[in-house]
């Protein structure tokens, strides 16, 4: 669609500008924009990955339902723009705002079928995901799946995954 990037430009400026003055988000808002984000016009734009770093932004503002609706986005958006920073915010999202046990699942869902872009995001989301749990088993289950993306059939992933690791802490 044509319209999308100008759409997509005011949607993201109407929601920082309504949050900002109002502390919330609007009826229906979130859902609107996560509907926008299925347009494959929409998720070129170069600006589009600004929609998951709003969230980050203003966790606190999300209510646990549309949290949920967030999670199921990501999930399905994590590898569908070839904007690197659409599959980093995705990251961010799942590793420092959800940081549970769904959030790894996904991430390990996403090791096995992701395109080699968004799997080399992987084990810097995975390694964050690990910082900010205070479950011993995530954190080592993360580590776990990171050291299976060393093993991947991607060089990049690969090297990827042998800094995580020697970063983790």
């Amino acid at each position: 669609m044509a319209g999308d990037e100008n759409y997509l430009t005011k949607a993201l400026y109407d929601l920082s500008t309504n949050v900002m003055e109002n502390g919330e988000y609007a009826e229906n808002e979130i859902e609107r924009l996560l509907a926008l984000l299925q347009s494959t016009n929409a998720r070129a734009q170069s600006a589009s990955w600004m929609l998951w770093k709003n969230f980050e932004e203003n966790w606190a503002l999300v209510s646990q339902r549309e949290r949920e609706l967030i999670r199921g986005a990501a999930e399905n958006a994590l590898d569908q723009s070839d904007e690197s920073m659409w599959s980093f915010m995705i990251g961010v999202l799942l590793a420092e705002c959800f940081s549970d046990r769904g959030a790894l699942e996904i991430l390990a869902r996403l090791r096995l079928v992701a395109r080699e872009r968004a799997r080399s995001l992987l084990p810097d989301a995975l390694r964050n995901l690990a910082r900010h749990t205070s479950d011993d088993a995530l954190r080592r289950d993360a580590r776990r799946e990171l050291s299976l993306l060393e093993i991947d059939r991607s060089s990049v992933v690969q090297k990827e995954a042998a800094e995580a690791v020697r970063r983790w802490k």
